[in-house]
């Protein structure tokens, strides 16, 4: 990685943690730093959009000027006078310490491991090009054009080359231009945060329920899992689907069981930037909406389901209107959707469905422990074990985890299989496989947070910290 390079990231992750600071999200912790990249990037896109809107080409400069004034304006500099080198060594001591408490050879294990896994991966996505064909096609494609042209509004949609997923809106493509504006040759390390973003959001947020070792572990079985683990080797808008909602849903769960409203406000951006980078995520938005209405019957307050709204419309609107307005695309092009739905095309779904979940196979896709391991089975059965105390404790993720499901497969139901000159059987085994993806952080956690898996871990941990 080149030093321009490496200097954009530090910008966008800079931008992001300032944003961090004030939304009142002050910790100095991994899950911060992986909510202030994921948050940076997506920051970086709108800086783009809207110089697009007024006709301002966007450059590495540009951006430089525009990250730079937006740090500078949210800093505090009364904190900064009273800065003390000592003082900050003494907060990086105590961080690393608290990393370490209850730290032993269990989970030195589970992180070898998943170090392990990081640079085998990395080896071989730094190495090889892209060579994906929705990434020549669309993402990569349209983010070499923004970076040379410096707009949104490139010469291929003029003549009709902005690829299947040239609709989407602009997130991922205008992250991978960033790069590029930046120095990069292989824009593949974004496809390496994403994957590390989402295992040390979903790492955080289940130690919160769940022993550091028992986090470790339920980590590793996320980050092993076979498609998801080789997607970070590939510039597919998969991987950053799943860190984006992992960084909507698992705050959210945070912030409705403990009622920290600092994690409802890393949901709304989560949320905001998952409806930025794909249409179908819109899926994961109306779970959320569902979970914050019942917050709403439950303690009378509806700040949270304004804000929420909020955060799910102004994306969805923006680019709609841009879609139609600049980029003259018809409705149908833009959502593709319209078909009937047929008893045939649920029967089909729900096969594959299961299939993925559980351990049958449905047509020429692999069984679903191929795909993902044990990230399904594993905490479905974990779940089933405690099922009277899960139900009673965290209900308002298995409405969370239903309403998804089911919109999501719904989408998919009413795809226009001419459009999209794809069969649903061609869908559900392509497009929705690896949407699949953003599903397993939130089974994953719900399992790690059961009562029995709790006490599981907390009797290991007890054996391995007893003296004799």
């Amino acid at each position: 990685m080149n030093i321009s390079l490496f200097f954009g990231l530090l910008l966008a992750f800079g931008a992001g943690w300032m944003m961090l600071e004030k939304l009142s999200f002050k910790t100095v912790s991994l899950e911060k730093a992986a909510y202030s990249m994921l948050f940076g990037l997506g920051l970086q896109s709108w800086w783009m959009f809207l110089l697009d809107i007024i006709n301002f080409q966007f450059s590495q400069s540009v951006l430089t000027v525009l990250n730079l004034v937006l740090i500078i304006a949210l800093s505090d500099f009364d904190k900064l006078k009273q800065f003390k080198a000592a003082a900050f060594t003494n907060s990086i001591k105590d961080f690393v310490k608290t990393q370490l408490t209850n730290f032993h050879a269990g989970s030195a294990v589970a992180w070898l491991i998943l170090i392990g896994l990081f640079y085998l991966i990395a080896v071989k996505s730094l190495f090889w090009p892209t060579t994906e064909h929705d990434a020549i096609g669309t993402f990569d494609k349209l983010g070499i054009w923004y970076a040379i042209e410096g707009k949104i509004h490139v010469s291929l949609y003029d003549v009709k080359l902005q690829g299947a997923g040239g609709i989407y809106p602009p997130l991922f493509p205008c992250s991978i231009a960033y790069t590029y504006l930046y120095g990069a040759e292989n824009p593949k390390i974004l496809s390496l945060l994403y994957y590390v973003c989402t295992l040390a959001i979903f790492y955080a947020v289940a130690s919160r329920y769940i022993s550091n070792f028992g986090a470790a572990i339920f980590t590793l079985v996320l980050g092993w899992a076979p498609e998801f683990f080789s997607h970070a080797a590939l510039l597919l808008s998969n991987l950053p689907s799943t860190a984006y909602v992992a960084a909507a849903a698992l705050p959210l769960f945070v912030w409705y069981k403990e009622r920290e409203f600092r994690y409802f406000k890393i949901a709304l951006l989560g949320i905001l930037f998952s409806v930025w980078l794909r249409q179908d995520l819109l899926a994961f938005a109306v779970a959320g909406f569902a979970v914050v209405l019942l917050y709403l019957v439950k303690h009378k307050q509806w700040l949270p389901i304004v804000l929420y709204a909020s955060a799910v419309l102004t994306p969805f609107a923006a680019w709609s209107w841009y879609v139609k307005a600049d980029l003259h695309l018809s409705t149908a092009e833009r959502f593709g959707a319209g078909s009937a739905i047929s008893l045939q095309k649920i029967t089909m779904a729900a096969a594959y469905l299961w299939a993925y979940i559980g351990l049958g196979q449905t047509g020429s896709s692999p069984p679903g422990y191929f795909l993902y391991g044990i990230a399904f089975i594993f905490p479905i059965l974990l779940i089933a074990f405690s099922a009277k105390s899960f139900f009673k404790t965290w209900n308002f993720t298995v409405l969370y985890f239903v309403a998804a499901l089911a919109f999501y497969t719904l989408i998919f139901l009413l795809l226009d299989e001419k459009l999209q000159d794809a069969s649903l059987q061609s869908l559900m085994e392509s497009s929705y496989k690896r949407g699949m993806f953003c599903f397993m952080p939130i089974i994953l956690f719900q399992a790690a947070a059961t009562e029995k898996v709790q006490l599981f871990f907390a009797a290991i941990e007890k054996y391995l910290w007893t003296e004799e």
